[in-house]
């Protein structure tokens, strides 16, 4: 008997305005522990574990790239769909701002 199909979690589409953002990373990264990459922001003495999937996002975070060119590059290194890629940045960058490890560039 085979396992049933786990549903993927409904993410919103984002808007074409969302995508063409530009985030950029905060904070001084410290190293990997097994679990995750180690980032520090010196304003609010915070420390955060990123795990890698979240890491591979806010690395790319350069202030020059948009929310669309960073999920079609992953789109192609993980063979997930773009519009589903879209969504999942998007919504990883949304918490990653809410967190103060990514501001937008406009």
């Amino acid at each position: 008997m085979s396992e049933p199909e786990k549903a993927s979690p409904t993410l919103p589409k984002p808007s074409e305005e969302e995508l063409e953002r530009k985030p950029l990373k905060i904070g001084e990264e410290l190293g990997l522990t097994p679990q995750g990459i180690l980032v520090h922001l010196h304003e609010s003495e915070s420390t955060y574990q990123l795990p890698p999937a979240i890491y591979a996002i806010w690395s790319r975070c350069d202030g020059e790239t948009t929310v669309k060119k960073m999920a079609s590059q992953l789109s192609e290194e993980t063979k997930i769909p773009v519009e589903r890629m879209e969504s999942i940045v998007h919504a990883i960058l949304t918490t990653l701002a809410e967190h103060e490890l990514i501001t937008w560039n406009t």
